[in-house]
């Protein structure tokens, strides 16, 4: 999603990932403790920053947080308006708030951290598949999934 939102546009991107074909999930880094010295440094470079990250549970919804109180307002407004659900509280434990998150490692001190549940994502694309080689083929990305990259473009007009 991230690399659709940045193709043709003025945005950077730094994307880590897992290559296994499944089992990712062991290699999982809280966003408080990504260091990468790359993705530091562009992050340190830019004024806006998104981070997306995938959150548990079947409920069909995003968490919205970050220390950018007011793009999370927009990002919000934006994904609303297009149809998807944002939870109204966001759990601590992915708020994406603290200091040392990559998403608030701007040159501002504050971004946005979206966290998509799996039930949002599953809707992302055909099947509700979520492997790595089905979600990178873009013959399977549904209506959502566009719409969706969309509302945060818009956001982030």
């Amino acid at each position: 999603m991230k690399k659709a939102l940045v193709t043709g546009s003025r945005y950077a991107f730094y994307s880590f990932v897992g290559l296994k074909p499944d089992g990712n999930s062991k290699l999982h880094i809280t966003s408080t403790r990504f260091d990468e010295p790359r993705a530091l440094k562009l992050v340190g470079a830019v004024g806006t920053t998104v981070s997306w990250h995938a959150a548990a549970g079947d409920k069909v919804t995003t968490y919205v947080g970050g220390r950018d109180k007011a793009l999370i307002k927009k990002v919000s407004r934006a994904l609303r308006a297009a149809g998807f659900s944002v939870a109204a509280e966001v759990p601590q434990e992915i708020g994406g708030d603290g200091p040392r998150d990559i998403a608030n490692r701007n040159r501002r001190g504050m971004g946005v951290q979206l966290e998509i549940s799996r039930g949002q994502r599953e809707r992302f694309f055909e099947d509700g598949k979520l492997a790595r080689a089905w979600v990178e083929d873009p013959a399977h990305r549904t209506k959502d999934f566009h719409s969706y990259v969309a509302a945060v473009n818009r956001a982030l007009r």
